[in-house]
């Protein structure tokens, strides 16, 4: 009997591991998804990194995959491959964990299943903010850029043909000063 008690500590653990990464990792598209459409959470991210800074960076931003459309839709490819791939592998640690507490018995494994469930009650970790933090900070150097050189094509974008990032282009626009030559064409073009 002592050593099922040893082996359900053992699995405890690693659950406590994989399940916590799974949740971290399965939550972690929604969050960022919510992140970027809260217009106070995307404002006062804008303000703590500084306006200086985000213009500073956006400027060395070139379009390395053919268009800064295709810049954004590649990162968001690698950032969200990542969390789909970490959340798979985990979710069969977890599987394979669970299997584990059956053949210790059915009460270590309702034990565990419910453990698993409550892994993924509440708030996402720091860790996934800091993760959408990170990838919208790459999104708002892109569509600053991209705002600055062609802003027609960027608006049209942004907010057709990828309405998600609505709300990243409008802080953009309202907030960073557009590029010289951008403002003398979009003006010329607005009067025309």
């Amino acid at each position: 009997m002592w050593w099922k008690i040893i082996v359900e500590f053992v699995l405890v653990v690693g659950l406590l591991a994989a399940g916590g990464s799974f949740w971290v990792c399965a939550k972690a598209r929604g969050h960022f998804v919510r992140f970027i459409r809260d217009q106070n959470a995307l404002k006062q991210f804008f303000d703590v990194i500084g306006h200086d800074k985000l213009i500073a960076e956006a400027a060395i931003i070139e379009p390395v995959f053919g268009s800064f459309a295709d810049n954004m839709v590649a990162l968001g490819k690698v950032h969200f491959g990542a969390m789909d791939q970490t959340r798979n592998l985990t979710f069969i640690a977890v599987s394979v964990l669970l299997v584990g507490s059956y053949l210790l018995g059915i009460y270590f494994l309702i034990a565990n299943v419910i453990l698993f469930v409550l892994l993924g009650v509440g708030d996402v970790s720091g860790w996934a903010k800091t993760n959408s933090a990170t990838h919208a900070h790459e999104l708002i150097g892109n569509i600053y850029k991209w705002y600055q050189t062609d802003p027609e094509a960027c608006c049209d974008y942004c907010c057709r043909k990828s309405p998600m990032l609505a709300d990243i282009y409008h802080l953009v626009a309202l907030n960073l000063p557009l590029g010289h030559s951008a403002a003398l064409r979009h003006e010329t073009r607005t009067e025309v």
